[in-house]
């Protein structure tokens, strides 16, 4: 899903290549853990965890990283965390 979505992240005007796109979607979502279908729930959790590490960034740059990771998975899921 992460492959075939927009390259925009919606709200901050980043544009991914699909070559960032797939590196993103395997670095969050292991083939090894994951297969080929990746529920709500793991989603919702991966959120969570990235939500985490944004708070625990030192440094801004890494904070926006990980909050432009945060929007693009929101925008192209649809999924809303708790």
């Amino acid at each position: 899903m992460l492959r075939k979505a927009p390259p925009r992240v919606p709200g901050s005007g980043k544009v991914y290549s699909r070559q960032e796109r797939v590196g993103m979607e395997k670095e969050l979502f292991p083939q090894k853990r994951f297969q080929s279908h990746i529920s709500e729930i793991e989603i919702k959790k991966k959120l969570r965890e990235l939500r985490m590490e944004r708070y625990k960034a030192k440094s801004g740059e890494e904070r926006l990283k990980i909050d432009r990771k945060i929007k693009f998975l929101k925008g192209t899921t649809g999924v809303k965390p708790y």
